[in-house]
């Protein structure tokens, strides 16, 4: 007997979560900077999220957390920890600019492990299922009006810009239901083995 009536799961809390991998807080801050003068630049009235690479996001039952947790979990010890170096920016035309990576096979790889190890703990049902980011970049600004694209890829086309740093970890967010902003729920460090630490720089 299936004691999991569709009207009764309905009544189970439901969340909204996000895995990401964070940049570390020097590269935060300076991302942040141009982030900001943007947004003042060219009247972008998106709201801007901290600066992140966005590697998969669904919506699930919160009474199913444990389940998932421990699929990342091992997934982080199986992983090393790895660069991830940026040159310039890129653009999807004619509504998004984002920092350009140079070594996305590395991040298009982790999601694949994501998917393939967790995706059945991510589906909520048939209209809900899991987002798997094949392209994981840090994003500028998206959903901008045509003169707002037109007149920013001009400039970001040709600007300079170099960064790497090391990702030691991937981070799991939530967004409860009828609330507004993702929180921090975990944590899940790469333990393959470790590499030396380098530094950045912004030219």
């Amino acid at each position: 007997m299936n004691l999991y009536t569709e009207d009764f799961v309905a009544d189970f809390p439901k969340a909204d979560y996000l895995i990401v991998i964070q940049p570390n807080n020097g590269l935060k801050d300076t991302i942040q900077i141009i982030k900001n003068h943007f947004t003042q630049k060219f009247k972008y009235t998106q709201a801007q999220t901290v600066p992140h690479i966005h590697l998969a996001s669904f919506s699930q039952f919160t009474h199913l957390e444990k389940r998932f947790i421990h699929k990342l979990e091992t997934i982080g010890k199986a992983t090393k920890p790895f660069n991830i170096e940026f040159d310039g920016f890129d653009s999807l035309p004619s509504h998004s600019i984002y920092f350009k990576t140079t070594t996305g096979s590395v991040l298009e790889n982790l999601v694949k492990m994501i998917r393939t190890e967790a995706q059945q703990f991510m589906k909520l049902d048939a209209e809900n299922k899991p987002f798997f980011n094949t392209k994981p970049q840090i994003l500028l600004a998206n959903k901008l009006k045509p003169w707002q694209y037109e007149q920013a890829w001009l400039q970001y086309e040709q600007l300079d810009f170099y960064e790497k740093f090391i990702a030691y970890e991937m981070t799991l967010l939530k967004k409860k239901e009828n609330t507004k902003n993702f929180q921090f729920l975990a944590r899940f460090p790469f333990e393959s083995h470790t590499v030396k630490s380098i530094q950045t720089s912004l030219f």
